[in-house]
């Protein structure tokens, strides 16, 4: 039984549009994340949601309910100012320290851009450290993903696994992928 918490960057870069990520980036995530969502429920799996920009917030628990999922992403509509993806990893791992299963994975969904909180690299060692595997999943231009070096360098280090999307359908795709790990 896989507990997965979905950590997404809610930063103002998040509420542009880019290819096919329509109306916004944001928006597009969201809509991807769903329908992970559901395939990770009918595995009888866990999600949880943390919501970052210039700091990290827990919005769902662990939860078997797509409903109490579904309500939550209705209603992010809103983007902050600055992006704290390390931040959003402690708060997911935090999320799953008590669960008893071994499949725990942190899903972070980001355009690439971090200027404040904790290092990537610290998160991603506490992470590792209890037990939790972290995909980075960097949407839009390749060429703006400002941390593209921490996170090759982390990869190689397998400190967590870094993939990109530059559509929502390769985004969608990729999430499915994650899940077969």
């Amino acid at each position: 039984m896989p507990a997965i918490v979905y950590a997404v960057d809610v930063s103002i870069s998040m509420a542009r549009s880019h290819g096919d990520f329509l109306p916004h980036k944001l928006a597009a995530s969201l809509s991807a994340l769903a329908v992970s969502a559901k395939r990770i429920l009918s595995r009888r799996g866990k999600i949880g949601l943390v919501l970052f920009a210039g700091f990290a917030s827990p919005v769902v628990p662990l939860t078997t309910e797509y409903d109490v999922l579904a309500r939550a992403l209705g209603i992010i509509t809103r983007t902050y100012e600055g992006s704290a993806p390390g931040d959003a990893i402690v708060e997911s791992v935090k999320l799953l320290r008590r669960t008893y299963t071994s499949e725990k994975k942190i899903v972070v969904i980001s355009d690439g851009e971090f200027n404040t909180g904790t290092p990537i690299e610290h998160a991603s060692l506490y992470a590792r450290n209890m037990g939790v595997w972290v995909h980075y999943v960097t949407i839009g231009a390749l060429q703006q993903v400002k941390i593209k070096n921490i996170l090759l360098e982390l990869t190689e280090r397998k400190l967590l696994e870094w993939n990109h999307a530059n559509s929502k359908n390769s985004l969608i795709s990729t999430l499915m992928n994650i899940l077969k790990d």
